[in-house]
């Protein structure tokens, strides 16, 4: 009964959540809500693409690690096949096969080992074909048990139809940016701010490589150099960069 009613609480509290800042105060209540440590939300584009965050904990999830999970996603056990088709169920890494299976890899190596936090539970919450949207809980010691995978079961909805009201009132697409300018501002290469120029109109990597007539793997390194240049951690952080007069 005490989770149903926090469930409900958290539900209400989703309602007609459109700002960015308030979707991250009130996905900071559901850490707690699940028994949790951290959690991080991260989008992957395509299997050239890379895998961007959009909400982390920069105390917990730091350049190093989320720079990780950019490298090397495609070891995650659950990412790729997301990337294939819709998930509606709430899945534990525990869920889709033994550990070891993946454990010896540079993921596990460079990211979970290092979190401290060998322990996930995940829900999709955005779909588009070639793109995924999850929101991911980590904690250290026993793993997430049935209570927990039920609650963000029942609450997956609302943080669907929530980020997709904040997604749907986005400024990027409304604001035309001129490159030149962008390169002598931000110390970006002329090729750099035009992919920021259109990242920051809300085009994907694909749609990128089609405008400028380059491969998606070459996007992705000329993203990587616009994140370090302008120390952020991804394409929402350096949109909103691009964004500032």
């Amino acid at each position: 009964m005490k989770d149903a009613r926090a469930a409900l609480e958290f539900a209400a509290g989703l309602a007609g959540c459109s700002d960015p800042g308030r979707l991250k105060d009130q996905l900071a209540g559901l850490v707690d809500l699940l028994g949790a440590e951290a959690m991080v939300l991260s989008t992957s584009q395509g299997w050239m693409g890379e895998a961007s965050f959009e909400v982390a904990d920069p105390e917990i999830y730091s350049h190093e690690l989320l720079g990780a999970v950019g490298r090397d996603w495609r070891e995650h056990p659950l990412i790729v096949s997301d990337l294939a088709e819709p998930r509606e169920r709430v899945l534990r890494l525990s869920d889709v096969g033994p550990e070891k299976a993946w454990q010896g890899g540079a993921l596990f190596s460079d990211f979970y080992r290092p979190l401290g936090m060998g322990r996930e539970l995940s829900a999709q919450i955005a779909w588009s074909p070639g793109a995924s949207c999850c929101i991911a809980f980590h904690r250290g010691g026993s793993d997430f048990g049935e209570r927990e995978a039920t609650l963000l079961e029942l609450l997956a909805p609302h943080l669907r139809a929530a980020r997709a009201r904040v997604i749907a009132v986005s400024p990027f697409a409304d604001r035309a940016l001129d490159p030149t300018e962008l390169a002598a501002r931000l110390g970006v290469t002329s090729r750099e701010a035009e992919v920021l120029a259109l990242l920051a109109a809300g085009s994907a990597n694909k749609q990128i490589a089609r405008d400028l007539g380059i491969s998606p793997h070459t996007v992705v390194r000329h993203l990587e150099h616009i994140y370090r240049k302008l120390d952020v951690h991804n394409r929402t952080e350096a949109a909103r960069i691009a964004l500032e007069r």
